[in-house]
């Protein structure tokens, strides 16, 4: 999970970090 957090960190991984964040919201929903 280390990675999400440089993620986070990195203003070039946004779109990444919006990505994930997508899922995991999406995660959610289902669970």
């Amino acid at each position: 999970m280390k990675y999400l957090e440089y993620w986070s960190k990195n203003d070039t991984n946004t779109k990444t970090v919006t990505r994930f964040t997508i899922l995991h919201r999406m995660l959610n929903t289902v669970y």
